[in-house]
């Protein structure tokens, strides 16, 4: 374990140059940051890939929001989004058949299948995590609700009254109503995480309308609260004399057995899941074109497609899992997260302060447009000073078109003192067919 003044000295190295700030007041501090960015605006002004980026982009939206208007969005998204997004996975795929890792032995692999054999398995994952909401359901003896969330009427292409509202702006307004119910949740003492879990998802109706669908695991006490609150930020509060409001805005049913909660949550993420299954798993070519169009639509809107509420960062967890360890030697919240056990890793995250004790370790460098921006390299924890999955993520990566390219990655691993990791990505010169070692 790391004592206390070698934690400091590591988190001011990768954080940057704290001395000389200390002097400044905080009005100061301001008056540099706003400098700092007005300076990063006029340069990214200047830049026209930035100009054509925001242009490409704001024309296929519009090209979406089109196409729902003139109702050519049959299910979810329209046949140009859709192919626009297959195509997109074809070129994805082939840029990595077109390049390769070779090892210093002359074993070479490649990119796709470095991709495809990650340790990172996303179905997985979400699932190791449902299971570890419902164990904790079961530990306190929690009763789990499932909750649909739905926009106004209005904000519906299907109605008469719609006010041009796209799948964007609907996700904006379910947050917005998201953020005032957590907070009304604060002020009545019930904390996420403590008092309740939840596992939302996000889906779209026939014709691209975001709604969402949410597994909500607390006490009989709290679940009367929270079925309370989410009726008044999702239905009292906006229009609740609509026609069909009541019925349709918001819908709380509470599951009778943990059998029931299971379903719930893998309900509530089914079309997540099943746009990142491959092709080959799906039953039928309807879960097939159903995944697609899952895809196509949430890449087109930037939808995130589920999240957990209350247990502990995925992103602690996958820095865990990614790093090679001497697992004899460290502590056990790695140990849980490299046995693939969520739920252990969620108690260990808990016993050792949460998020208030496990903070995260940044670095902050200077773009191309003089702006300042921070790196996650690693966490610690405060009250023991011991750093966790340290590394600096500093390798160059260049972009190779030729298929017979190979591209050679080196990894300095240095002593556990630096706490960093240095990676470099060099270049090497094109060989013929024969001469690949696989």
């Amino acid at each position: 374990m790391a004592n206390k003044s070698t934690t400091k000295n590591t988190i001011e190295r990768h954080t940057g140059h704290p001395e000389p700030l200390l002097g400044l007041s905080g009005r100061e501090l301001q008056e540099m940051a706003l400098q700092q960015a007005q300076l990063g605006t006029s340069l990214r002004s200047q830049d026209p890939s930035v100009h054509l980026r925001k242009l490409y982009e704001l024309k296929k939206i519009q090209e979406e929001t089109e196409s729902i208007k003139f109702r050519a969005v049959k299910k979810w998204c329209s046949l140009r989004t859709l192919k626009e997004s297959l195509q997109q996975k074809e070129r994805f795929d082939s840029i990595n058949l077109n390049k390769f890792l070779i090892a210093d032995s002359g074993d070479g692999i490649s990119m796709k299948d470095v991709v495809d054999e990650s340790k990172e398995n996303f179905v997985w994952e979400a699932l190791e995590r449902g299971n570890a909401l419902n164990k904790i359901r079961e530990e306190k003896n929690w009763i789990a609700a499932s909750v649909t969330l739905t926009c106004c009427a209005f904000m519906h292409h299907s109605s008469r009254r719609w006010n041009g509202s796209t799948p964007i702006e609907q996700q904006e307004h379910l947050q917005r109503c998201w953020e005032k119910f957590r907070s009304a949740l604060l002020k009545h003492g019930i904390v996420a995480g403590e008092d309740w879990l939840a596992l939302k998802g996000a889906e779209p109706h026939q014709d691209g309308t975001v709604h969402w669908q949410l597994c909500i695991v607390a006490s009989k006490v709290h679940m009367k609260v929270i079925s309370k609150l989410l009726k008044k930020y999702y239905l009292y509060d906006h229009h609740p004399n609509e026609w069909g409001a009541k019925k349709r805005r918001v819908k709380i049913k509470v599951a009778e057995s943990g059998e029931d909660a299971n379903k719930i949550a893998n309900y509530v993420a089914k079309y997540a899941l099943m746009s990142h299954l491959p092709e080959f798993m799906h039953k039928t070519e309807e879960h097939i074109d159903n995944a697609r169009r899952y895809a196509a639509w949430r890449k087109r809107w930037k939808i995130r497609g589920f999240s957990f509420c209350g247990l502990a960062p995925v992103g602690l967890w996958r820095e865990c899992r990614s790093r090679q360890f001497d697992l004899d030697n460290e502590m056990d919240l790695v140990k849980y997260a490299q046995a693939g056990d969520y739920y252990a890793f969620h108690n260990e995250w808990k016993h050792l302060g949460g998020r208030s004790e496990v903070k995260s370790i940044h670095i902050e460098y200077i773009n191309k447009y003089s702006e300042k921006i921070k790196k996650c390299i690693g966490h610690f924890i405060k009250h023991s000073a011991e750093v966790i999955a340290v590394k600096v993520r500093n390798a160059v990566i260049k972009t190779i078109n030729a298929a017979k390219t190979l591209v050679t990655l080196v990894v300095n691993k240095p002593s556990r003192q630096e706490d960093s990791i240095e990676a470099v990505i060099s270049q090497k010169e094109s060989i013929n067919d024969d001469e690949l070692p696989f």
